[in-house]
């Protein structure tokens, strides 16, 4: 099954819109990660969408309003998630039109292979005259169960309540987070797994 569904909209950048558009789509480790290389997720993972939500129109003391809903539906166009706009108000200190955004999904160790579409929805509510509405769509594929790592994302802490880029300082600390998943036990029930981690340069 797909479950916990989270939709996020974090603070703007300066920038003039021309009308609401939904732009920069990238699927992403966590929710300040990189982009992923490609679609492919095993199942126990999290399938993270961020995108840039441009042209919102902003009130003269800063704020906006806007809905956000997601719809996750399989190859054959069968609804199989679905979350009903969820509302915000937000402050934009830094003025502009444009707010970077996320939505993510855990995808069951359950969920059965193949494609999927995630539809995001944002609504543009500040706009009295007339209801501004603008969706996007993203192709994933859940793989069939196998070993594996899953949910990688980066944060500031050790139990991984902060969210951090894959941008730092010379001292900062970064945890990396992560799950292995469908390994085998041996006779007595126990895991023997080996975790390595490689850090290279630019080069």
């Amino acid at each position: 099954m797909l479950t916990t569904l989270t939709l996020i909209a974090a603070m703007s950048v300066p920038g003039q819109g021309t009308g609401l558009t939904l732009t920069n789509p990238r699927i992403t480790y966590g929710e300040l990660g990189s982009p992923r290389p490609d679609t492919k997720l095993l199942p126990g993972d999290i399938f993270f969408l961020s995108f840039d939500i441009d042209g919102i129109k902003v009130s003269e003391t800063g704020r906006v309003k806007y809905g956000m809903a997601m719809e996750v539906t399989d190859s054959a166009g069968k609804s199989i998630f679905k979350q009903m706009p969820v509302e915000r108000d937000d402050f934009l200190p830094l003025g502009g039109t444009r707010l970077p955004a996320r939505a993510f999904v855990s995808v069951g160790v359950d969920q059965p292979p193949g494609t999927y579409t995630c539809k995001v929805t944002v609504t543009d509510m500040s706009v009295k005259e007339a209801v501004v509405t603008k969706s996007l769509e993203q192709k994933f594929d859940v793989l069939p169960r196998g070993f594996g790592i899953v949910q990688v994302y980066t944060a500031s802490d050790l139990e991984g309540k902060i969210p951090a880029p894959l941008v730092g300082v010379a001292g900062q600390a970064m945890f990396v987070h992560f799950a292995v998943i469908d390994f085998v036990r041996d006779a007595a029930k126990q895991p023997n797994i080996t975790i390595e981690m490689v850090v290279y340069d630019k080069d």
